[in-house]
C-alpha cells in the first residue's frame, strides 16, 4: 500500500454501524420515566394514608374529651346529691332514648364540647344486684361523639357509669 495513492484505501467504513443504540437509550428513559412515576404515586398513597390516620387520631381525642366534660358534668350534679347522702331531687339525664346514637334525634339534648364535640348523658334506669334485694346499682351512660378539624372522621365513644344505692335511692356504704 503506497501512502500516497487513495485509490487503494478501502471504500467501506472501519465501523459497522447498526443504529441500536438511540432505541436502547429510549428503552431506559421509558422504564425510568415509569418509574418514577410509580415512586411518586405511591408516595401520594402512603401520605394520604398517615393524614387519614392523624384525622382518626383528632377525633378520637376529641370524643375522649367530650366524653370528659360529660363525665365531670355528671359528676357535679348527680353524683354531688348522691354522695352527700341525699335522695337526688333532680337529674340531669333523660331516661333512656329509644334512638341510636347514628341517628339524629339521639342528639337533640346534647351539649356542646367545643366546636367538634358533643356528649348526651342517659340514665338507664336501676338494675338489681344480684344477691343483696335492698341494693341497686344506679346506671348511667355517657356517649360522646367527635369529628376532626375538617370533619372528614367522626368518632363515638361511650362510659358507663355505675352507683350503687339501697332502695330508698340513698348511696350504699362502702361495705
Amino acid at each position: 500500500m503506497n501512502p500516497g495513492n487513495m485509490s487503494s484505501l478501502p471504500a467501506k467504513p472501519v465501523w459497522k454501524v447498526s443504529g441500536s443504540v438511540l432505541p436502547i437509550t429510549l428503552i431506559l428513559l421509558v422504564v425510568i420515566a415509569l418509574l418514577g412515576v410509580a415512586t411518586t404515586n405511591s408516595s401520594k398513597i402512603q401520605t394520604l394514608i398517615a393524614k387519614n390516620s392523624q384525622l382518626k387520631q383528632m377525633s378520637f381525642q376529641h370524643s375522649e374529651t367530650a366524653i370528659g366534660v360529660g363525665e365531670a358534668t355528671w359528676s357535679s350534679t348527680v353524683s354531688a346529691c348522691l354522695m352527700n347522702m341525699a335522695e337526688c331531687t333532680t337529674d340531669i339525664a333523660p331516661v333512656v332514648l329509644e334512638v341510636t346514637p347514628s341517628e339524629a334525634a339521639f342528639w337533640a339534648n346534647a351539649a356542646a364540647v367545643g366546636s367538634y364535640g358533643k356528649y348526651v348523658i342517659e340514665y338507664l334506669g336501676f338494675r338489681p344486684i344480684p344477691g343483696n334485694e335492698d341494693r341497686f346499682l344506679r346506671v348511667y351512660r355517657v356517649t360522646g361523639e367527635a369529628t376532626d378539624s375538617t370533619a372528614t372522621s367522626r368518632t363515638q365513644i361511650q362510659s358507663i357509669i355505675r352507683i350503687c344505692v339501697k332502695a330508698d335511692s340513698l348511696p350504699c356504704a362502702n361495705t
